[in-house]
C-alpha cells in the first residue's frame, strides 16, 4: 500500500504571534487521536513550518496558490488577505477564517469588556483550556469544581467568590473595566492562544481539504 501523502501548511507570524505559531505546530505533531475519533487532524498527515512575516515576504515568490498558509495575526500582509476572508469563527474578539488556501488567525483590536472576559473565561473552560490563574496585586484567583476561593501568601480565605470577583481589587473596589496595561496584554494573550486551539481542534482539517 502507498503511504498516504502528507499535506503541507506554512504558518505565518510577527514576533508578538509566533508562540501561537508553535502552539499550532506543537498541536499538529501531538499524537492525540483515538481508536474512534481524530483529534484535530489527522496524526502524522500535515507537514508544518513556521515562518516569520519577513521571511514569507521574501519567499512570496517562490509559493504557488496551492500552498496552505494560515497567518497568525494583524500582520502587514494580513491587511490585504483578510477583505476576501470567509469567516468560519467569530467569539469574544477572536477570529479566524479562509478563502481558498489562504487562512487568517485574528483577535480584535477592541479589548474586551470586564462581562465579556468573564463570559470568555468561562467559554475557555468549557472548551478545555485552562489558563494561568490571573492575578491582582498578591491576590491569586483559584477555580475550583466546588467555587472560587482567595489564596493570599498561600493561605486560602473560607470566603467564596463569584467571577467578577477575581477583578476587585487589593483596595476591595470593583474594577468596571480592564484597565490596567498588564491585564489586557495578559486577557490578549488568552484570546490568542484559545484562538489557535480552537482553530486546531475545528478549523484545521476543513481548512486543509477545501
Amino acid at each position: 500500500m502507498f503511504e498516504e501523502k502528507k499535506k503541507k501548511l506554512i504558518i505565518v507570524c510577527i514576533p508578538d504571534t509566533k508562540v501561537y505559531a508553535y502552539q499550532l505546530l506543537q498541536l499538529i505533531g501531538k499524537k492525540d487521536d483515538t481508536e474512534t475519533q481524530i483529534i484535530g487532524c489527522k496524526d502524522g498527515s500535515v507537514e508544518a513550518a513556521v515562518w516569520e512575516e519577513k521571511y514569507y515576504l521574501h519567499n512570496e515568490h517562490t509559493l504557488s496558490s496551492d500552498e496552505k498558509v494560515v497567518f497568525i495575526g494583524n500582520m502587514k500582509i494580513v491587511k490585504s488577505i483578510l477583505p476576501n476572508i470567509e469567516e468560519k469563527y467569530n467569539k469574544y474578539g477572536m477570529k479566524y477564517g479562509w478563502l481558498g488556501n489562504r487562512s487568517v488567525i485574528y483577535v480584535d483590536k477592541r479589548f474586551l469588556t470586564e462581562d465579556d472576559y468573564l463570559s470568555f473565561y468561562q467559554y475557555s473552560v468549557e472548551n478545555g483550556k485552562r489558563f494561568e490563574k490571573l492575578k491582582e496585586g498578591e491576590l491569586v484567583v483559584e477555580k475550583k469544581s466546588v467555587g472560587i476561593d482567595w489564596i493570599y501568601k498561600g493561605e486560602p480565605v473560607v470566603e467564596k467568590l463569584t467571577f467578577k470577583d477575581k477583578f476587585l481589587s487589593v483596595s476591595g473596589k470593583i474594577q468596571t473595566g480592564i484597565t490596567s496595561p498588564a491585564m489586557k496584554k495578559k486577557v490578549r494573550e488568552q484570546q490568542y492562544n484559545m484562538a489557535t486551539y480552537h482553530f486546531y481542534l475545528y478549523g484545521l482539517s476543513h481548512f486543509l481539504e477545501d
